[in-house]
């Protein structure tokens, strides 16, 4: 009986039909004399697709709909028995991955099996950027009239996201045939001059890829049959043909009774030992697996060796350098680390050593590894049976490898999902799948992988975890790349930091880049045109909270590839029923890039109680954490506390994972969820932690950078409309950051975030009198106060009183507090003609908090009562000062630390007392006090306000005593430290350099 002939399907494009679209690849399939009466062609598929609709009673169908078209012609007009390929050209190849996805998504996987290749010509995987602006002022132009097919075209569409996902995973990953999965392999071909779809949209995540001559449309147009894009589509038919062939002759020799079941491991017999090379050319022929484009499936992608491979020297000394290893080496890191590159060269260094080498991609794993049984010398009927059967492949292709006389390496690239190399019902670590040790001293296997859980390799294999580069290579990299033209090698280097040394992030910026420079000079208009205006703008782009920019990352930075790869590995945990620690990820990415005490933030109720995790504790938690590591998206660590009495765990991620994935669709779409709920771990975490007080500052300072994360995202740009819930708990966050950042002399960043929070106020439904606001901009005037601006925060201030004494009422603690903060405001301008006026209010204050005022704190009467002794200091009666200071040390001794920052503050003003006197006595005194005060000073503190203080009234001190040469040491360092911390223009760096102005000299 006659193998039945091969269906070509063929699918077109955008505003286009099968009569513009395939007249060329028809002719010459109809004069190709090895493919006469094996195929038959089906052009009659089209679809509708105008650009805008005509007639009021019509709709333009979507993408949806086109998939269900297909259907609908796939399921009448192709014959279920006979082999069948898809051709698609450019959104045809979308309309082709829909239609499968709608099967296999609807329980109709099975129907597929006879669909035995995709081929698409250059498919818009991630849509188009050709002439975006224009389509997207027509659509509005042409509203509603305009073709929603051009719509799913646009770049960043979830729609193909979302499809392009279930074909990687119930597609081409599949391993059986199945209501939900059918194994269908998949090959993008791109034309290297299409300014419509680049080549690497076109080919995306399918590896099974070509480049060939012509643009959009030439490449679907060839006049001969030796151009380029015809051959691979007879390549594809061939092996179709061929294949179907093979099927024909195995299943008359089974009525013939050559085959026996009772063998099912080796019908031919055991293997014989090849002398190396291809099996028989007739057994390769008859199995489908010797057609033009067959080799390509385990031909190494030399191509990507486009550089020297930078960094690795040692790595693959530590795999080869000793011999070659029997066992198997698994090659594991983050996305995008370079694990296939370092693959690559092993390639090249065993094929250079007479090796044979085959390179399996996870994507076209089954038909890759019957071309290997092949090549290994299995027979076309062994290879048949074997895979019919499904049992014993694995075996089958081991035995023969094991008995294969020349040298040989086999690497198996992106097997993200380990189950792929296992036996069905086992794991990979049992040593029986398709991953296991060589026995014959002459193979080697290599893997690369996401995954780094040595449970998951067994102790039988090597794993080497495969890091991000050093500076010094990333600095070559990116030089060699883009060329040094594009800066010099220290500025280089500091954007390979920033790129965290991953590779994949270094050779998309080196490519940008050189993109951007061209061929003919720099346009002046871009803003992006060396390593260091790239840095800049990562850095910039970064350190902006999601969703602010215009532009999507990918296309602002040339990083579509880096987006997608770890997007992907998030896809691949949610596929193995891990969606929640696919979202704990992005969770994680919310928060700033420095280390997340993870542990700190899960206590409490508030994780399970989300809406994203529904349900989740500890085991659940700990499990979804475990399975991120193992992919390297995070690394793990502990951090000791101060007194070294208990461990903080802590949690990192890499740069380049963390900018990408706080700027996902996902997170865009659930900003209330993600952005609320990491509001709510660090409210929880932080409610035992009062920010004055010093036992708090190490857990403060771990969760503070996140604070500020979270609260530029939601309370300072006006990009988005938050939850009210949101606001409200970030209002809370923000008055006790406020708080920790300013007794803690952190003022910088403060200044960059506070106002623009109270300049919003409106924008985010709150007006500037709420007690909300008014309690950031009490914050905001001590804010003013620390950096010097006193007349600022005395303008602030008496607004905040008024306020506060029309809403909370002239009693409340609150208005007494701002009160405080006027009457220093006043005494900091140095104006004596006011100080009076600064002692009343402090004396009225100080009265009637020993009257008392609820909710006013024993610690809050003390900061007035040194502010009152600083007044009376200042109206020259230094003793009554000297006296209130004393006492407020003695209660201050009993309650707290003598390190806390308010302590030293009063002990600063306790030697300024001594140095009123003007004697080399109480100079001396002063001296004393101040260093004790010093000595007592964290060395995380050493730059802190009090800090300087005490130094300035060291100085004052030592000049008093004419102890010339000290002050001159002291005074240069200290000036050198306040430039630094503070800057020239500050008020106390300007006014010590003047009064030191004599001894610097």
């Amino acid at each position: 009986m006659a193998p039945e002939p091969v269906q070509v399907v063929f699918v077109h494009g955008v505003f286009s039909s099968s009569t513009k679209t395939w007249p060329n690849f028809v002719r010459l399939i109809e004069q190709d004399e090895d493919l006469a009466g094996a195929v038959t062609l089906l052009t009659s598929f089209d679809y509708p697709s105008p650009k805008v609709r005509r007639r009021p009673d019509r709709r333009i169908p979507e993408l949806e709909d086109l998939g269900h078209l297909l259907r609908t012609f796939f399921l009448n007009e192709v014959s279920p028995s006979a082999p069948v390929v898809l051709v698609a050209h450019s959104q045809g190849g979308l309309v082709a991955q829909r239609f499968l996805a709608q099967m296999v998504g609807s329980g109709e996987g099975r129907k597929l099996a006879c669909i035995k290749h995709l081929l698409m010509y250059c498919c818009p995987n991630d849509g188009s950027q050709y002439m975006l602006a224009m389509r997207r002022s027509l659509s509005r132009l042409f509203r509603p009239l305009w073709s929603p097919q051009e719509s799913t075209l646009r770049p960043l569409n979830k729609a193909l996201g979302d499809i392009q996902a279930t074909v990687v995973r119930a597609i081409l990953n599949a391993r059986e045939v199945s209501d939900s999965t059918c194994p269908i392999p998949i090959t993008a071909v791109a034309g290297v001059s299409d300014n419509i779809v680049s080549p690497h949209n076109a080919t995306a995540v399918f590896l099974a890829r070509h480049h060939v001559p012509g643009d959009h449309f030439s490449s679907v147009r060839p006049t001969s049959a030796d151009e380029q894009s015809y051959r691979v589509l007879r390549g594809v038919l061939l092996a179709a043909v061929n294949a179907e062939r093979a099927r024909d002759v195995a299943a008359t020799a089974s009525e013939a009774g050559h085959v026996r079941s009772g063998q099912p491991q080796h019908p031919d017999g055991p293997p014989e030992r090849s002398s190396g090379g291809a099996a028989p050319p007739s057994a390769l022929s008859h199995a489908g697996l010797s057609a033009p484009g067959s080799d390509e499936l385990i031909t190494p992608p030399f191509g990507q060796r486009d550089a020297d491979l930078q960094g690795r020297d040692e790595q693959i000394a530590e795999i080869i350098g000793g011999g070659v290893p029997a066992e198997p080496q698994i090659l594991a890191g983050l996305p995008g680390s370079g694990k296939s590159r370092i693959a690559l060269e092993l390639a090249d260094w065993a094929q250079r050593g007479g090796r044979d080498v085959w390179w399996v991609h996870a994507s076209q794993f089954n038909l890759a590894m019957r071309v290997v049984a092949a090549q290994a010398g299995a027979s076309w009927s062994q290879i048949e049976v074997s895979w019919r059967d499904g049992s014993n492949t694995a075996d089958l292709v081991w035995a023969h490898l094991n008995a294969y006389e020349k040298p040989w390496l086999l690497v198996f690239d992106n097997v993200d999902d380990p189950e792929l190399l296992s036996r069905l019902g086992g794991t990979v670590a049992d040593g029986d799948g398709w991953l296991r040790r060589s026995t014959s001293g002459r193979g080697m296997v290599v893997v690369t992988t996401r995954d780094r859980s040595p449970a998951t390799w067994g102790a039988w294999s090597t794993l080497r975890e495969v890091k991000p580069l050093p500076e010094s290579h990333g600095a070559t990299l990116l030089i060699e790349r883009a060329g040094p033209q594009c800066g010099t090698n220290e500025e280089a280097r500091r954007l390979a930091q920033r790129l965290g040394g991953l590779p994949l992030a270094l050779r998309a910026a080196a490519d940008y880049l050189r993109s951007v420079r061209g061929t003919e000079g720099v346009d002046s208009s871009l803003k992006i045109v060396d390593f260091e205006s790239y840095r800049r703008a990562l850095e910039n782009r970064f350190n902006e909270p999601p969703g602010v920019a215009d532009i999507p990352l990918g296309e602002a930075f040339g990083w579509k590839i880096v987006r997608n790869v770890f997007e992907m590995s998030l896809d691949l945990i949610d596929e193995r029923g891990s969606p929640q620690a696919a979202r704990l990820m992005r969770l994680f990415a919310c928060l700033n890039i420095a280390q997340i005490p993870y542990k700190l933030l899960f206590t409490g109720p508030a994780l399970p109680l989300s809406r994203l995790f529904p349900d989740l504790h500890d085991a659940g938690r700990e499990a979804a954490l475990g399975r991120l590591e193992d992919l390297c998206l995070i690394d793990r660590d502990v951090l000791s506390s101060v007194d070294g009495s208990q461990v903080i765990e802590v949690l990192s991620m890499h740069a380049v994972a963390h900018g990408v994935l706080r700027e996902s669709q996902e997170v865009h779409h659930n900003a209330d969820d993600y952005y609320g709920l990491n509001i709510r771990l660090l409210l929880n975490a932080l409610k035992d932690h009062p920010a004055d007080l010093e036992r708090s500052w190490q857990i403060w300072g771990l969760l503070a950078p996140h604070c500020v994360e979270v609260l530029r995202a939601v309370l300072r740009h006006r990009n988005r409309r938050w939850r009210r819930s949101v606001v409200v708990l970030a209002l809370e966050l923000a008055r006790s950051t406020s708080r920790y950042l300013i007794v803690r002399g952190l003022l910088r960043p403060l200044y960059n975030l506070l106002p623009a929070i109270i300049e919003n106020c409106r924008s985010y439904e709150f007006a500037p009198t709420d007690r909300e606001i008014l309690a950031l901009r009490h914050e905001k005037g001590r804010l003013l106060l620390e950096i010097g601006e006193s007349e600022a925060a005395e303008e602030e201030m008496r607004s905040v009183v008024a306020d506060r004494e029309a809403t909370l009422g002239s009693d409340a603690p609150d208005t007494w507090a701002s009160r405080h903060k006027l009457a220093r405001a006043i005494l900091d301008q140095d104006d004596p003609d006011r100080w009076e006026e600064a002692e009343l209010l402090l004396r009225d204050i100080t009265a009637r908090a020993q009257r008392g005022i609820d909710g006013f704190r024993i610690s809050d009467t003390q900061v007035v009562a040194h502010t009152l002794a600083r007044a009376v200091l200042l109206r020259h009666h230094p003793e009554e000062a000297e006296q209130m200071l004393r006492c407020i040390l003695r209660v201050r001794g009993h309650l707290w630390p003598m390190a806390t920052p308010e302590t030293l503050f009063v002990r600063r003003t306790l030697a300024q007392c001594m140095l009123a006197y003007g004697d080399r006595k109480r100079a001396a005194e002063a001296e004393a006090e101040v260093r004790d005060a010093l000595q007592r000073v964290p060395k995380q503190q050493q730059d802190a306000p009090v800090a300087m203080l005490l130094r300035q009234s060291l100085c004052s001190a030592l000049l008093l005593q004419e102890r010339i040469s000290e002050v001159r040491e002291i005074a240069e360092d200290l000036l050198a430290d306040m430039r630094r911390v503070w800057g020239d223009s500050h008020p106390t760096t300007r006014e010590f350099k003047m009064r030191m102005s004599p001894v610097l000299v």
